[in-house]
């Protein structure tokens, strides 16, 4: 069994004229709406074994927060440019890389394309995660190369900061 949490950043700053896109770091009610999913994940007795960020400020802030609050270290982070600019299929040769011993990962990453990566393992495809939003997906393979845009979760839950209290 294999599990997928799909993290989207917290809610950020609007980008300043003088400011790129990538450098928008999360505002104080991204902050706390990601502590409040932290408290979620603790409740939850989550605590993935490998956490993998875009390096974005927003993105990469978020997982740092969620590592502290899970008692990961920050340095374990693992930073993956693609999750930056690649499209939801690009997702797929980030994923098919995770070490086999690896049962559970976590990714802090940008709409449009976390949500639409998480909607190919779903019958029924959601929306769009919310800032700090979370998409969990269990699927029973053995190994991470044998997830496809075919692959089905055999379980799944969703949950968002304004759902959690």
């Amino acid at each position: 069994m294999k599990t997928l949490y799909l993290f989207r950043h917290g809610k950020a700053a609007s980008q300043a004229p003088s400011q790129t896109d990538f450098d928008r770091p999360l505002v104080d009610k991204g902050v706390e709406r990601t502590r409040r999913m932290c408290r979620m994940l603790a409740d939850r007795s989550i605590r993935p074994d490998l956490l993998v960020s875009s390096p974005a400020a927003r993105a990469i802030q978020t997982a740092r927060i969620v590592a502290d609050a899970l008692g990961v270290p920050v340095e374990d982070i693992v930073e993956s440019e693609w999750l930056y600019s690649t499209s939801a299929y690009g997702y797929f040769d980030i994923v098919c890389k995770f070490p086999q011993e690896v049962g559970s990962v976590m990714i802090f990453a940008h709409n449009e394309a976390i949500s639409q990566f998480g909607n190919f393992f779903l019958r029924e495809p959601i929306d769009s995660l919310p800032t700090s939003g979370i998409l969990a997906l269990e699927f029973p393979v053995d190994s991470w190369d044998q997830l496809n845009h075919h692959s089905r979760a055999a379980e799944f839950w969703t949950a968002g900061p304004k759902s959690v209290l």
